[in-house]
C-alpha cells in the first residue's frame, strides 16, 4: 500500500498541502460541543490492509466527498511529523482513534471553502481556474528541475548542481533519476516514479490553490458586509496603544520591528507609540567582495588550543622546550592570519577610506552613501536606520555604541564591525510618545477596519467549521483500520 505523499521528506518544499494543526497533540484540537458531536458507531471490525479501499467515500459534506485514502494520508503525515520530532507512533487503540479523528476533522475543515462556496453560489471564473493551473504547473516543473539538478550532484554525476538541467547529458540525467527512484522506493514502494509523485503533487497543490482562492472570495464577500463606527475605531485605538506601550517600553527593539513590518506591508497595524532612546542614523557600508579564507578560522582554533596547553604548562612550570615550541608555532599562525586578514580586508578598507575622504571634502553624506553602498536597482541607497541608544541595542549593539558618542549631524571615523566597514552619521533623535491621532486618522481607521474584518471572518470560519463537523455524514467503517495496520 502506498504511503502518504506528505511523508516524502526530500520534497518538503511542496508538502504544505493540508492546513494542519500548529501542534499535533490531539488534546489541542478545538473541542466540539457534546450536543453537536456526530454519533460514530462502528459495528464492523477494522478491515485488513488488502481490503482497504482508498477511494471509498469516508465523509460527505454536502456534495464534497472525502475518501478513506485521504484520511489515511493525513493520519500518516501526523505520525511522521510526530516521529520527526522525537515522538513515537501511538499503539493504544484510544490514542490511535484520537489521531484518526483529528485527521478526519482537519480534512472536514480543509474542505469548508468548497462546501460553503457551493452553498453560497461562489465559484472560480475560467480565468482564475486557468491561472491556478498554470501557476501550479510552473511550480511542479520547477520542482522537477530542482530535484534532477540536486540528485545529479548527489549521484556524483556532476561536480555541482547545474542551474539549467538542459546542461546535463542523458547519462547524468539518468543517474539523477535512478537515485530519486531509490529514495522513492524507500519512502513509498518499488516502481514508484518521480512523475507519479509529481502528478499527485500537482493534483494536491491545485486543490489547495482552489481552496485558497475560494476562501479569498468568500472572505471578500463577508468583508463587504462588515461596517465600522467611531466607537469601534476608538476601542481598537485604545487597546492597540496600550498594547504597544507595554511591549515597546519593555523591549524597545519591538518598536523598530513593528515599524519595519508596517512599512514593508507585512502588518496592517501602524505604530502608535515611540519609546524613549531611538535615534536616526545613516550608514556608509563597505563589505569585502571576497569570502573570508576558511584557513583563518582553522588557525584561530589551533591557536586557542595552543593557548590552553601553554597556560597549563606555564602554570605548572613544566616542559620548557614544549613551551618554546608552542610560542614559535603560535607566532607563525598569528603571522599567517594577519596576512590573510589583510588580504581579506584591505580592498574594503581602502574603499571606506575613500568614502571618508569625500566626506572630509564636504560631499553630502547621502551622496557618499549612494556612491559606496551596495543597493538594488531602483533603490535609493541612502536609507535611514533606527538605533536604540537608551540602553543596549540587541540587534545593532556596536553600531549603537558608535552612535551614542556622536552629536546630531556628525559622523564617525570608519569602524570595522563583523567584517564590514561603517561610517555612522547621527541624523537626529526620534521623538518619543504617541503619534498625532488627528494627522493619522485615516491610517488608524484603516487599521481598525482591518482588525474588525479579520475578527468577523475568523468568527464566521469558526461557525462554519463547527457546523461542518455537525452536519458531515461519516462512514467510519471505511477508515476504521487507519492506524491499526501499516
Amino acid at each position: 500500500m502506498k504511503k502518504s505523499i506528505r511523508m516524502f521528506a526530500l520534497l518538503t518544499a511542496l508538502l504544505m498541502i493540508l492546513p494542519l494543526s500548529a501542534c499535533i497533540s490531539p488534546s489541542d484540537e478545538k473541542p466540539v460541543e457534546e450536543s453537536e458531536a456526530p454519533a460514530i458507531e462502528t459495528t464492523d471490525a477494522p478491515v485488513e490492509p488488502d481490503a482497504f479501499d482508498r477511494d471509498a467515500v469516508a465523509v460527505e459534506l454536502g456534495s464534497v466527498k472525502i475518501t478513506a485514502g485521504e484520511i489515511k494520508d493525513s493520519y500518516d503525515f501526523y505520525i511522521s511529523f510526530l516521529q520527526q520530532y522525537g515522538g513515537s507512533a501511538p499503539t493504544e487503540d484510544a490514542q490511535i482513534t484520537e489521531y484518526r479523528e483529528m485527521a478526519v476533522n482537519d480534512l472536514i475543515n480543509y474542505n469548508v471553502p468548497f462546501w460553503k462556496a457551493e452553498e453560497l453560489g461562489v465559484s472560480l471564473t475560467e480565468d482564475e481556474e486557468q491561472a491556478i493551473t498554470a501557476d501550479v504547473a510552473e511550480q511542479v516543473d520547477a520542482q522537477r528541475a530542482s530535484l534532477i539538478s540536486q540528485y545529479a550532484y548527489y549521484a556524483g554525476a556532476v561536480d555541482a548542481p547545474p542551474d539549467d538541467i538542459s546542461e546535463l547529458t542523458d547519462e547524468q540525467r539518468q543517474a539523477a533519476l535512478d537515485l530519486i527512484g531509490e529514495e522513492l522506493a524507500e519512502y513509498y514502494y518499488e516502481g514508484y516514479t518521480l512523475e507519479q509523485y509529481l502528478l499527485e503533487q500537482y493534483e494536491n497543490m491545485e486543490k489547495d490553490a482552489r481552496a485558497s482562492k475560494l476562501e479569498e472570495k468568500l472572505r471578500a464577500q463577508n468583508d463587504a458586509t462588515v461596517s465600522i463606527g467611531q466607537e469601534a475605531i476608538d476601542s481598537w485605538y485604545s487597546a492597540k496603544l496600550a498594547e504597544q506601550k507595554a511591549a515597546f517600553d519593555e523591549t524597545p527593539s519591538k518598536y523598530r520591528d513593528a515599524r519595519e513590518e508596517y512599512l514593508a506591508g507585512e502588518s496592517t497595524d501602524p505604530v502608535l507609540y515611540t519609546p524613549e532612546g531611538f535615534v536616526r542614523v545613516q550608514l556608509v557600508t563597505v563589505v569585502p567582495e571576497e569570502e573570508r579564507d576558511l584557513k583563518i578560522e582553522t588557525n584561530k582554533s589551533e591557536m586557542s588550543s595552543l593557548e590552553k596547553e601553554y597556560g597549563q604548562l606555564a602554570l605548572n612550570n613544566e616542559d620548557a622546550a614544549r613551551q618554546a615550541e608552542i610560542r614559535a608555532t603560535y607566532a607563525e599562525l598569528k603571522q599567517e592570519n594577519d596576512k590573510l586578514e589583510e588580504a581579506f580586508l584591505s580592498a574594503a578598507r581602502q574603499r571606506i577610506n575613500e568614502a571618508y575622504g569625500q566626506l572630509e571634502e564636504d560631499v553630502p553624506f547621502s551622496d557618499v552613501m549612494r556612491a559606496f553602498n551596495d543597493h538594488e536597482e531602483g533603490e535609493d541607497g541612502a536609507d535611514e536606520l533606527l538605533l536604540y541608544v537608551g540602553g543596549t541595542d540587541e540587534v545593532y549593539g556596536e553600531l549603537s555604541d558608535v552612535a551614542k558618542e556622536l552629536l546630531d549631524g556628525t559622523y564617525s571615523e570608519p569602524v570595522l564591525i563583523d567584517d564590514a566597514y561603517y561610517i555612522v552619521m547621527r541624523v537626529g533623535n526620534v521623538t518619543p510618545g504617541e503619534i498625532d491621532r488627528a494627522e493619522n486618522a485615516e491610517r488608524i481607521k484603516e487599521a481598525a477596519a482591518a482588525s474588525v474584518r479579520e475578527n468577523a471572518w475568523n468568527a464566521l470560519l469558526d461557525e462554519w467549521e463547527t457546523e461542518a463537523t455537525r452536519v458531515a455524514i461519516r462512514h467510519p467503517e471505511t477508515y476504521a483500520s487507519v492506524g491499526l495496520f501499516d
